[in-house]
């Protein structure tokens, strides 16, 4: 009983260690696809979503359609949050 109970787990979903350098490297980030200026409202076209993924999460893709950025971008820079306004 105490065996199935230890292989049960504690039903905590963590990464093991030897999946750790792969989540670094499958995971998508949010890049410009294009130069964008200061002061544009950014669209879907001016986003692409590129791998390894150290910038801001692909999830956070409808968090930027619609925002204003503060500064301006180059082709392939990653988004991060503080450059909205």
């Amino acid at each position: 009983i105490r065996l199935i109970e230890g292989a049960l787990g504690n039903g905590n979903k963590v990464p093991a260690e030897s999946e750790l350098e792969m989540i670094r490297v499958v995971r998508k980030s949010l890049t410009a696809a294009t130069y964008i200026p200061a002061g544009t409202t950014i669209s879907e076209e001016m986003i692409s979503i590129v791998r390894p993924g150290q910038g801001l999460p692909a999830s956070y893709l409808p968090e930027l359609i619609g925002r204003k950025l503060k500064v301006e971008l180059q082709a392939g820079q990653q988004f991060n949050l503080d450059m909205l306004a």
